[in-house]
């Protein structure tokens, strides 16, 4: 069995560039392949070794540490659909052997920071004292 030549940082980039030129074959905006470029650059950056190598825990470990360093919960996951879309485009141009971001999920977002949750008012007929007589009467 033929065994597939290792992946380095110069063939991530190559592929990088194969991929944002599909992307904009496509008719993605320069705007938003100059945003995928910026995402996935620095996600190749930040890997311990080539894209052929990564394991789904590397990747997530990338993510979780783009958390701790304050990155805002939408560019996260901006970035983390950009990884989705490359590894699909290279596992599915058979360059990869397996698609390890295909189970990665976006982080779940709360509420803008100082913005309250809207507080709904019970509904009259929900508060168990105004329906008795007895409490009308008193």
């Amino acid at each position: 069995m033929a065994r597939k030549p290792r992946h380095d940082r110069q063939s991530n980039e190559r592929e990088l560039e194969e991929f944002l030129g599909a992307l904009a074959l496509e008719g993605r905006s320069p705007h938003s392949v100059r945003s995928y470029r910026r995402d996935l650059e620095a996600l190749l950056a930040a890997l311990p070794g080539p894209l052929s190598d990564v394991r789904p825990a590397d990747l997530r470990e990338c993510f979780r540490h783009q958390q701790q360093a304050g990155r805002s919960p939408s560019s996260i996951n901006r970035a983390i659909a950009a990884t989705r879309s490359l590894c699909r485009f290279l596992y599915e141009e058979g360059r990869l052997e397996t698609d390890p971001a295909q189970a990665l999920r976006s982080i779940r977002r709360g509420p803008a920071p100082g913005v309250r949750p809207k507080l709904h008012a019970p509904r009259l007929g929900s508060l168990s004292y105004i329906g008795s007589a007895k409490a009308l009467a008193t």
